[in-house]
């Protein structure tokens, strides 16, 4: 025969682990041999009473199982229940806060974590751009605000026990005024999920139009540049345009500044040239820089001044430029005399007193004596700074710069070769320090190298024709050609002249009645 014994055992209630029971079954058959038979002959009274002894302890056992079971979950009637579904996203909530300050997101699921449950966050932008408006980065809080964490790879990791949690996003303050903004988070888990909508209010009041506050004055030595620092009643949300005018004081346009402007909004690491007379400040630029190159010349002057205008908003502002003279005066200079037959070039030697410090300049001008420009000579100069080796044009203004220490000058007029008979001609050259104080005068003497023939008219008796006059290679005078008795040719022209002949300087001193009376 064969009998069955049971056992029960309960899990704790509250608790979720499955309910256990198991039976435990003993084999009672019969044995063979006489003596196993004989003992179950002798126990079978006692076996019986036993074996109803556990049925009934078996049915008291089952039922107060089953009592705890309805107790705690309320629909278990059986010995055992299955795991609970863990829970669902119901709702993500919407958060608004103003920019610079953080959203914050309430997620809420269906029901307590069982076990545990990923939950995947999106940021999705909308209105509110994302860099600009709002951060990536999320931070996650189970203690309603106290303690926050990162979250990792946008997903969050949740124990048994949550039923919902926070999430909180970044935003930036900027200096825009703007309209309000908006971007969503998406939370995701278990085949559900909820966005909620962040909304981020603008902090930038809407300004007026900046005007111009001051213009700074600017001052450097010539040659340099002059900076000047522009300030704005504010920085712009937009860009700001500001008209700039350069007005000439004792400095003038093209001789001392140029006329170009750069401006700079990074405080001179970087320029651009201003097209026209107005700049674009941009956005956020409550100054900026702006500059003009000034003229090193070679003038010994005083410090001069001119102004740059600056308006914007209905509002204006001046700011004084002063451009510092850095140029020292040249010292006193004298011009040689020069003489030479007509068609030869006159040279002139220009020595300083002593050798410049700084570079100069020097004015040239040549006027009439007896000689004309044109007729008798060219009306233009030229230079020379090696001795007379290399020659070069000076403009037509008679402006001549000397370098420092350059002590001595060569100039050099063309005279004209014509083919008419007449006296010695002169004109003058002059000379004026404009780098400081100063000038000097020399005389250029011009000889005719031209036949007096039989018949051509007297010479004036102011000025009676000297044998010097047509010596050279021309043939001698006619006999009948004369004039009054005056003043000889210098000797020491004369000597220079000719002076490997003595008979011809002799005869070069005298006038031409003397020889031909």
């Amino acid at each position: 025969m064969t009998a069955k014994t049971s056992k029960s055992y309960s899990h704790d209630a509250g608790k979720d682990d499955w309910n256990h029971a198991w039976y435990g079954y003993q084999d009672r058959g019969s044995r063979e041999d006489d003596d196993r038979g004989d003992r179950r002959g002798r126990h079978r009274d006692h076996d019986d009473d036993d074996r109803g002894k556990d049925r009934d302890r078996d049915e008291h056992h089952h039922g107060k199982g089953r009592d705890h079971d309805d107790d705690d979950h309320g629909h278990h009637s059986s010995y055992c229940h299955y795991p609970t579904a863990e829970p669902r996203v119901v709702s993500v909530s919407d958060s608004r806060a103003v920019e610079g300050n953080a959203e914050i997101f309430t997620v809420t699921l269906s029901g307590e974590v069982h076990s545990r449950l990923d939950v995947g966050l999106t940021l999705a932008a909308g209105s509110a751009t994302l860099g600009s408006d709002f951060r990536s980065a999320l931070e996650v809080s189970f203690d309603g605000g106290c303690n926050w964490s990162n979250v990792q790879c946008s997903t969050v990791k949740l124990a048994a026990g949550t039923e919902d949690f926070l999430v909180r996003v970044a935003t930036i303050d900027d200096k825009l005024v703007e309209s309000t903004e908006s971007f969503t988070l998406t939370a995701a888990a278990n085949k559900s999920s909820a966005t909620g909508t962040g909304i981020i209010e603008d902090n930038d009041t809407p300004a007026v139009s900046p005007t111009v506050v001051s213009v700074g004055d600017a001052s450097t030595e010539e040659g340099g540049m002059a900076v000047f620092t522009v300030k704005l009643s504010e920085a712009g949300a937009a860009a700001t345009a500001v008209q700039l005018a350069l007005l000439a004081g004792s400095a003038s346009a093209g001789d001392d500044y140029g006329n170009a402007l750069e401006a700079s909004f990074d405080g001179g690491t970087t320029w651009s040239a201003v097209a026209g007379a107005a700049v674009s400040v941009p956005p956020g630029n409550a100054e900026f820089l702006v500059r003009v190159a000034t003229i090193d010349d070679l003038l010994v002057e005083q410090n001069e001044t001119f102004s740059l205008t600056a308006s914007a908003g209905g509002a204006s502002a001046s700011g004084s430029g002063t451009i510092i003279d850095n140029d020292s005066a040249l010292p006193a200079l004298t011009i040689s005399d020069a003489a030479d037959f007509e068609g030869e070039p006159l040279v002139f030697d220009l020595a300083f007193g002593s050798a410049p410090i700084t570079a100069g300049i020097i004015h040239l001008t040549l006027a009439d004596d007896t000689a004309t420009a044109g007729a008798d000579y060219d009306n233009a100069i030229e230079v020379s700074r090696d001795g007379g080796l290399n020659w070069s044009a000076i403009g037509a203004d008679g402006l001549l710069s000397v370098a420092a220490g350059e002590s001595a000058l060569q100039l050099r007029v063309q005279t004209i070769d014509d083919p008419n008979p007449e006296p010695q001609e002169s004109f003058t050259l002059n000379a004026s320090i404009l780098t400081g104080s100063g000038s000097a005068s020399a005389s250029g003497h011009i000889f005719d190298n031209d036949s007096a023939r039989i018949g051509n008219p007297a010479v004036s008796a102011a000025r009676p024709l000297l044998a010097a006059d047509v010596l050279s290679s021309d043939t001698p005078l006619g006999p009948t050609h004369g004039g009054s008795s005056a003043a000889g040719v210098d000797a020491q022209v004369a000597a220079a002249l000719l002076p490997t002949d003595d008979l011809l300087r002799h005869l070069a001193t005298q006038p031409v009645a003397t020889l031909y009376p």
